[in-house]
Formats: structure tokens, C-alpha cells, sequence
């Protein structure tokens, strides 16, 4: 019975589908296995069943027993060290999995899923470089073996994701368009490459692959919606606005209420400046559509609250939260549209939420947020560490300094105040800056500094 040693693996954006044990409806009974190696020991090919139906069985430890056994007394066995790498791998032992995924290349290099999934281990620990090696390995030993183009589909899949990972882009795109050739009809695959080929700059050569997914799907979301930003991008907005309608027609006509939420909420934002109330409509019936799509939801937040509909962006929020309470942007919104209706209590709440889940400049922004209702609410201390990582991730941030130099006056801290006020006042002049920034000299005794900048506050201002 043929097996494709291959491990269950989500690269990033690409989905590796593969097996790990015989292709069967339901994993072996190892109790059946365990009677018949029980009754004839000296048979390795049974034990190598059974390690196979502890694996199917998530019996690991058991598994990883039975291989290191059976490779004592056979190392060649093939099917064991690809075994072993698997228990080891779904035990967490990564050191263990990738050396038994080596052994396997180094005995059998022509065989391809020992290329695979070593280069699945190696991706795993961040090694994509190692990791775009192994998988090339692994198409080359395919195509000389005679895997077929099916059985290869997730080795081209993962080595593109390297390559995206490396941002080696155009790479990834002749990786695609090497799989397309050999899977020509394969949708997946079209559209992988066509998104491929868009962030490496070839817009122009992405839209016949665009349309040849949309020739067999016409409701596919993620096509017309990249078809339409093409357009877009090049001015063209009833070009794209047309495209997203066709793929609304094709949805509602197989009564596809999702695929159909999900485009109204693509049309909406090529309308959000030229006709936001139109937008808002859209958003609104997406919404309605599909209550679990909180883009829908988030998106209609963000349009009532420019528009100061503070109880109705918060009701939206709430919904999107509902669908998706992991989402930073939601947490965040949630927290500013707290902020704005003077509750620190929940703002700070929701705010410290979307920190713990945002990274870079997005997660500066949530401590912002986090720091300014911590200081509000008297707990400077804590204001002030928050504040500190938030301008390191973003020195640029004016808010970030402002409320760091008021958390650290608050705590009497005048020469650190100062100086975080001086870099508030020089990113972002304005009189109240000034006015803060004056007070920090004057509670840190630099009084010519305080009269010079009040001086200017009283000439500046008016009337």
C-alpha cells in the first residue's frame, strides 16, 4: 500500500495539504496490530504497521517506541525514520523530527516527502532559506520519481510560501507559474499566482489568470476583489465597481448570502470617499447578510464614527467583536470609541486587549490609547512603563510623548517630563503642547525656558 509520508502544515497564507499514515477511512486498530506482532515478533514490516496505527491513533510515545525499535534493527526502513519524524513532530520534539527527516534524505534522496517535510520542520523554526532548499529538493526528486503534478501540489505550494516569506517574490511567482503549467486547470494554484504576481508588480499580467478563475467560479470574492483594486489602482473605478457587481450577480444567483456580504463589503470601500453614505448602505446590508462578517460590522463602526455617531459605531463594534473578539482592530476601535464618550474604565480595557494582540506601530498605537486611560484613571506608574515601549515602537508618535510626559509630571518626575514633552511639542506643535510643556519648566525650575515659551503662547493667542 503506497503512502505519501507528508505532514499536515499551514504555511502562512498557503494551505499544504498532506497525509501522514495510508490513505483510509479510519486509522488501524493498533489492538488487532499488537496481537498479530505479539504472535510473530521477528516481523518488522508488522511493528512498522503498528507504529503507523499508534501514529493515526495519536498514540506518539507509543509510536516513536515502535520506530526507534525497529530502525535498532533496521536502519534502512524508510517508512520508520519517516515514522519517527512524524511522532516527533507532532510531540513537539522539532530537533528530533528535522535530524530523522535529514537521515531519511541522506539514505533515500530520490524520494521526495523526506525533502518535504524536512523542509516543513525547518520552516517551522524559521528557517526559510533551508527550507526553500529542501522543498526544491523535493519537486526535483518528484519530478524524477514520476510523482504526479497532485501528489507534488503541496511541496510547490510550501516552497512558493518560502520564497513570499524570504520576499524573494519573483521566485514565488515563477514557482507558481511552474505549478500552473502542470496544473493548468487548478484554481488554488491560478489564483495563488495571480496574487503572486500582483505584490511582485505584475498587475497588468495577473488579470487574464484573474479572469480565468472567475470563467469557473463567477462569485469568487477574492478575484473580483483583486481584479477590482487592479482597476482601481489604475483609475478605473467603474471598471472596478463592474467586476465586484458581476461577482454580486453570479452570488445571488446560486443564493450565496456570504460570498455576497463579503463583495459588498469590497464595494463599499471603493465608495468610502466619493459616496460614503452610499457606502455605509452597503456595509449595512452586508452586515445584514452575514452576521458573523465582522469586516462588515468593523468597516460600518469606522464610517459612523467620522461621522459622529458615537452610539451607533459603538453598536456596530459590538456586533464585529461578537464575530471576531480577537481582532486588535476592533479592540481598538472599541477602545477609542470608549475614549470618546469619557468611559477610561472600558477604553483601557479594550485598549490593554489590542496591545497583547497588535505588533509595530499598531500596537503603539493601542498603548497609546492604554497609557492615555491609564493616566486618567491615576495609575501613572503603569501609564508611564505602557507609554515608554509604545514610543519605542514609534518614536514618531506625538500622542505617545504628550501622554508619557504627562504621566511622568504626574509623578513628579519633571526632568524626564521635560523631556518627553520637548518631543511632543517638536513633532507636534501646538498651544496646549506648549502649555504642558511650559508647565514641566516651570515645575523643573527652568524658568527662563517657562517664560520664553508662555510668552509666546500669550502673543500667539487670540484676541
Amino acid at each position: 500500500m503506497k503512502r505519501a509520508w507528508l505532514i499536515l502544515w499551514m504555511l502562512a497564507t498557503l494551505f499544504v495539504v498532506a497525509q501522514t499514515q495510508p490513505s483510509t477511512t479510519t486509522p488501524a486498530n493498533p489492538a488487532e496490530l499488537e496481537a498479530k506482532v505479539k504472535a510473530n515478533p521477528s516481523s518488522l514490516p508488522l511493528r512498522v504497521q503498528l507504529g503507523w496505527a499508534y501514529l493515526g491513533n495519536q498514540r506518539y510515545t507509543d509510536a516513536i517506541q515502535i520506530f526507534e525499535d525497529v530502525l535498532a534493527l533496521d536502519y534502512s526502513s524508510y517508512s520508520s525514520h519517516i515514522g519517527l519524524g512524524l511522532a516527533m513532530y507532532r510531540e513537539g520534539n522539532l530537533q528530533g523530527a528535522q535530524f530523522e527527516f535529514k537521515q531519511s534524505t541522506l539514505l533515500f534522496p530520490t524520494k521526495y516527502e523526506g525533502w518535504f517535510n524536512l523542509g516543513v520542520v525547518q520552516a517551522r523554526q524559521g528557517g526559510w532559506s533551508d527550507a526553500a532548499v529542501a522543498f526544491s529538493r523535493a519537486i526535483g526528486a518528484g519530478d524524477k520519481s514520476g510523482a504526479g503534478a497532485a501528489s507534488l501540489k503541496p511541496v510547490y505550494l510550501a516552497l512558493a510560501d518560502a520564497y513570499g516569506n524570504l520576499k524573494q517574490l519573483s521566485r514565488q511567482v515563477a514557482v507558481l507559474a511552474k505549478a500552473h503549467e502542470a496544473m493548468p486547470v487548478d484554481q488554488q494554484i491560478t489564483l495563488l499566482l495571480a496574487q503572486a504576481m500582483v505584490q511582485a508588480g505584475q498587475s497588468a499580467q495577473a488579470i487574464p489568470y484573474l479572469y480565468d478563475v472567475l470563467k469557473a467560479d463567477p462569485a469568487n470574492v477574492v478575484a473580483a476583489g483583486q481584479l477590482a483594486d487592479i482597476y482601481q489602482a489604475q483609475g478605473l473605478s467603474n471598471w472596478a465597481s463592474r467586476e465586484l457587481n458581476r461577482a454580486l450577480e453570479a452570488a445571488r444567483q446560486r443564493n450565496d448570502s456570504d460570498a455576497m456580504a463579503q463583495i459588498l463589503v469590497r464595494e463599499s470601500a471603493l465608495l468610502q470617499t466619493s459616496a460614503p453614505q452610499t457606502a455605509a448602505k452597503l456595509l449595512q446590508r452586508a452586515a445584514s447578510l452575514d452576521k458573523n462578517l465582522w469586516q462588515a460590522q468593523y468597516n460600518l463602526a469606522v464610517s459612523r464614527l467620522n461621522s459622529g455617531d458615537l452610539p451607533g459605531a459603538l453598536t456596530a463594534l459590538q456586533a464585529a467583536y461578537q464575530a471576531q473578539p480577537n481582532s486588535s482592530e476592533v479592540l481598538l476601535a472599541l477602545a477609542t470609541v470608549y475614549d470618546r464618550q469619557n468611559n477610561a474604565n472600558k477604553a483601557y480595557y479594550y485598549a490593554g486587549l489590542a496591545a497583547t494582540l497588535a505588533t509595530g506601530k499598531a500596537r503603539a498605537d493601542a498603548q497609546v490609547v492604554q497609557g492615555k486611560e491609564g493616566y486618567k484613571l491615576g495609575s501613572y506608574t503603569e501609564a508611564t512603563g505602557v507609554l515608554k515601549e509604545a514610543v519605542g515602537q514609534d518614536p514618531s508618535n506625538a500622542q505617545a510623548w504628550l501622554w508619557l510626559g504627562l504621566s511622568q509630571y504626574a509623578q513628579g518626575a519633571y526632568v524626564d517630563a521635560v523631556k518627553s514633552l520637548e518631543q511632543a511639542n517638536t513633532l507636534s506643535p501646538s498651544p496646549a503642547a506648549r502649555l504642558n510643556l511650559g508647565a514641566a519648566y516651570l515645575a523643573d525650575k527652568h524658568f527662563s525656558d517657562a517664560e520664553q515659551l508662555l510668552s509666546q503662547i500669550v502673543v500667539n493667542s487670540p484676541g
